[in-house]
């Protein structure tokens, strides 16, 4: 999952369109089995009566927040620039990912 996390920035960072492009295609290859993983494990542990709920939000959180952070991102390229504003948001998800350290994660599994 750190690596979904460290992509931003790496894209961000990146010396050239080359690389900025390698890292864009290692952080979409993660993305798909990293989003089953995170499903099914949020399914295998939330009680039936809930699930809708919990994954009505999850979908929330994950589409209802594009247009906030199209306008932020908008803002922050206008302010700062691109490579500032990719290193930007690539930092704050990755101090998100921090959550990871918690050891129910790290024990996780799918039976």
């Amino acid at each position: 999952m750190q690596l979904k996390r460290f992509g931003g920035v790496a894209i961000g960072l990146a010396p050239d369109l080359g690389l900025a492009v390698v890292a864009t295609l290692a952080l979409g290859l993660v993305i798909g089995p990293m989003a089953v993983t995170s499903t099914t494990l949020g399914q295998q542990h939330t009680p039936d009566a809930l699930r809708g709920r919990t994954n009505s939000f999850n979908l929330l959180s994950a589409y209802g927040t594009v247009p906030l952070a199209t306008v932020g991102t908008g803002l922050g390229i206008a302010a700062v620039g691109v490579t500032a504003t990719f290193a930007v948001c690539g930092a704050i998800s990755a101090v998100g990912a921090l959550f990871l350290l918690r050891s129910g994660f790290r024990t996780a599994s799918i039976d």
